[in-house]
């Protein structure tokens, strides 16, 4: 494994915006925006906005959007692995022709607190990312038979249920997660994140 020499040096230099604004007792908004300047990939802005509703005292109703994106590491874009005679690589190389990846995500939450002692709460999500960062088994002559390479898009969709019970000390939180990943290309179920999920 070598780095390629040509690659250089990779910088990001970013900043963040935000700012609140308290509409009325029940309505919050909030906007915000990171701003990239990435010496491989240009200016990148991800916006980020949020809702807050207080329906009543003890409801609250959050709605969020964020768009981020993940710029390829030095592994993914710089790696020389060195090709086989017959022109395999033992290990995935480097591509330096990758794109970042974007992710865009919207989700949303409810909370109460029906009693005294009692909180509820339940939450959704879904993202879709792009530009996806694979390893490609298509053979190129530059890069043998096995490089990172940005191959399609995929999707995940999730929800959360918790319940938190205060009994003088004592405090019991159990909640417990679906999340379903798809392949944005095939349609097939992938399975990089548990898809059930218990905690207490």
């Amino acid at each position: 494994f070598r780095v390629d020499p040509a690659a250089g040096q990779i910088v990001d230099l970013f900043a963040y915006v935000q700012h609140t604004w308290t509409a009325t007792w029940w309505l919050e908004l909030t906007g915000g925006a990171r701003i990239d300047q990435h010496n491989y990939f240009g200016s990148f802005v991800s916006p980020r906005a949020g809702v807050l509703l207080l329906p009543s005292e003890r409801a609250r109703v959050k709605v969020l959007y964020g768009r981020a994106f993940r710029a390829p590491t030095v592994r993914e874009l710089s790696v020389l692995v060195g090709l086989e005679d017959d022109g395999e690589n033992c290990y995935t190389a480097g591509n330096p022709g990758l794109s970042p990846e974007t992710i865009d995500t919207v989700e949303g939450e409810i909370e109460g607190d029906p009693a005294p002692w009692l909180t509820l709460r339940v939450a959704a999500f879904g993202s879709r990312i792009a530009d996806e960062i694979n390893v490609s088994t298509r053979t190129s002559p530059k890069l043998g038979s096995h490089y990172y390479a940005n191959l399609g898009s995929g999707e995940v969709v999730g929800a959360e249920a918790e319940s938190i019970v205060e009994a003088g000390p004592v405090e019991v939180d159990l909640s417990g997660s679906w999340t379903r990943a798809i392949d944005g290309t095939t349609g097939n179920v992938q399975f990089g994140f548990p898809a059930l999920m218990g905690h207490g």
